[in-house]
C-alpha cells in the first residue's frame, strides 16, 4: 500500500500547531513527509501583508510574542499539547533536520520558490497553515488536494473574527458557535468541500487564557480526521453551498473590547 505523500506550508518555523501537524504526519506509518515550507519572519511581502491585515494591531501582536510572556494557563495548556504529542523539537528547521525532510524558508506561499518547492516534493495532500489566500497555481499542486482547518465553524462563519462574531451573535456564551472546521481549499474564502467539524464548548473553559489552548487541540483533531480522509481520497466531505453562510472580517477594537467583557463576566459568574 503506497504512503499518502503530505507536504507543509507553515506561517514560520516556530509555529507550534504546524511542528504538531509535522510530527502527527512522521509518527503516521500511513503517511511520508515529503517537505515543508515555512514563511520568512522578515521578509518584505510578510511584513506588507501583516501590515494591511492588521493595521495598528501589529504592534500588540509583536508584543505579545516576542515581549510578553505567556500567561500561566495558556502556557500549561499547550505544554499538556507538546507532551502528548512527544514532541521535543521548537522549530519546524530542527525537526526537519532531525528526520531528514527538506524544508524551505519562503516568502509568499504563491511565489515561483514556494511553487517549485512543492511541485518537485509530488504530494497527494498539502496541508496549509496560516490566512493568505491561495491562487489556483498552489491549489493545483497536490494530487487529492489542499487541506486547512478553519477556526470557525462553516460555513456559518467564514474570513476572519469568526471566535469573536459567534459570541456577539449569541444571547448567551455557551450557546454561540464556537469550534474548528477540516476543508478543501479553492478558490474562494473558506468555501470548500467541508471534511469534519469540531466543536468548542464554553462550559469547559475555566478563563479567557484557557480558550487558545482548547482551540489548537480541537484543531489538531480536526486535522487529523482531515489527514484520515485523506487515505480514503476524501470519499466523504459536503460541499458548501453557494448561498450558505458569510463573510466576516476582523472587529473593529470596540467590539472587540466587548467580547472581551461578555467573557470577563461570564467566567467570573462561573466562580
Amino acid at each position: 500500500m503506497n504512503k499518502l505523500r503530505v507536504a507543509i506550508s507553515s506561517p514560520h518555523d516556530k509555529n507550534l500547531y504546524s511542528l504538531l501537524v509535522a510530527k502527527i504526519c512522521h509518527d503516521d506509518p500511513e503517511i511520508e513527509l515529503v517537505g515543508v515550507c515555512c514563511l520568512k519572519v522578515f521578509s518584505f511581502k510578510r511584513i506588507s501583508f501583516e501590515v494591511k491585515r492588521l493595521g495598528p494591531r501589529l504592534i500588540q501582536k509583536i508584543l505579545n510574542k516576542y515581549l510578553y510572556k505567556s500567561k500561566d494557563a495558556l502556557a500549561d495548556g499547550f505544554s499538556v499539547l507538546i507532551d502528548d504529542y512527544n514532541l521535543k523539537e521548537d522549530s519546524l528547521k530542527k525537526f526537519c533536520k532531525n528526520i531528514n525532510v527538506n524544508l524551505s524558508k519562503i516568502s509568499d506561499p504563491n511565489d515561483l520558490n514556494s511553487i517549485n518547492f512543492l511541485s518537485y516534493a509530488k504530494p497527494d495532500v498539502i496541508v496549509s497553515i496560516g490566512s493568505i489566500i491561495l491562487k489556483d497555481v498552489f491549489i493545483s499542486i497536490p494530487s487529492l488536494g489542499v487541506l486547512n482547518v478553519h477556526k470557525g465553524i462553516l460555513p456559518d462563519y467564514r474570513g476572519m473574527g469568526v471566535t469573536e462574531w459567534p459570541l456577539l451573535h449569541s444571547v448567551k456564551e455557551e450557546k454561540a458557535k464556537l469550534g474548528v472546521t477540516s476543508h478543501l481549499i479553492e478558490r474562494g474564502v473558506d468555501t470548500g468541500p467541508i471534511l469534519a467539524v469540531k466543536h468548542l464548548n464554553l462550559k469547559d473553559l475555566t478563563c479567557i487564557d484557557d480558550v487558545e489552548p482548547r482551540y489548537l487541540k480541537i484543531t489538531i483533531e480536526a486535522m487529523q480526521e482531515g489527514l484520515n480522509s485523506a487515505k480514503k481520497g476524501f470519499n466523504s466531505q459536503t460541499p458548501q453551498l453557494d448561498d450558505e453562510g458569510k463573510q466576516y472580517f476582523e472587529l473593529h477594537h470596540r467590539l472587540r473590547d466587548a467580547v472581551d467583557i461578555r467573557l470577563n463576566k461570564y467566567f467570573h459568574g462561573k466562580k
